[in-house]
């Protein structure tokens, strides 16, 4: 039974008679599984994983926070397709700042990265987008997505800004390479 609620003016021994009641109800509940939920009960406690292809998310999200470029799990559209969304960011390309719109990309295994481009005939830098690739100097990682069994995991790397040093080389010193 839930315990009622605090009256104004009651006295420290009540509160403390609610609050051991509040305690007796919380670790009397117990955890069901459901549609794409699974319980694991182990000696360390309860491991919850969601199951893809269920109704329900289909990702054991292993790291929730705030802040730029958080991975987050979509619920399943009318196909059952998948996606994760990812929240607006801030990048800087050699000192250019850029706010990342908040972007959805399919959900695979892979490296999640934030790609920058610039248009070779223009020389501008284009909008950054989410791509699936390999830590280099034109992908800075946001997070790890790893299948495992039937269920995907989210390692989500903090970052506050992606920044990128994109350079040439200077025409003087490819020369003196060159002797």
């Amino acid at each position: 039974m839930i315990p009622r609620k605090l009256n104004k003016g009651e006295k420290f021994g009540s509160i403390l008679n609610l609050w051991n009641q509040l305690i007796d109800h919380l670790t009397a509940m117990r955890l069901v599984s459901g549609k794409g939920i699974r319980l694991s009960h182990t000696s360390a406690g309860i491991i919850i994983t969601a199951i893809p292809g269920a109704r329900g998310r289909a990702v054991a999200e292993t790291n929730t926070s705030h802040g730029s470029f958080i991975v987050s799990m979509q619920d399943p559209d009318d196909k059952g397709n998948v996606k994760l969304e990812v929240s607006e960011g801030f990048v800087c390309v050699n000192g250019k700042t850029f706010t990342m719109k908040k972007q959805q990309i399919a959900l695979k295994e892979g490296l999640l990265c934030v790609k920058v481009q610039i248009a070779d005939d223009t020389g501008v830098w284009q909008n950054p987008v989410l791509e699936y690739g390999e830590f280099d100097a034109w992908h800075y990682p946001v997070a790890l997505i790893r299948k495992n069994n039937d269920t995907y995991d989210i390692m989500q790397y903090p970052v506050t800004v992606a920044t990128f040093m994109l350079t040439k080389m200077c025409a003087f010193a490819k020369a003196a390479s060159n002797e």
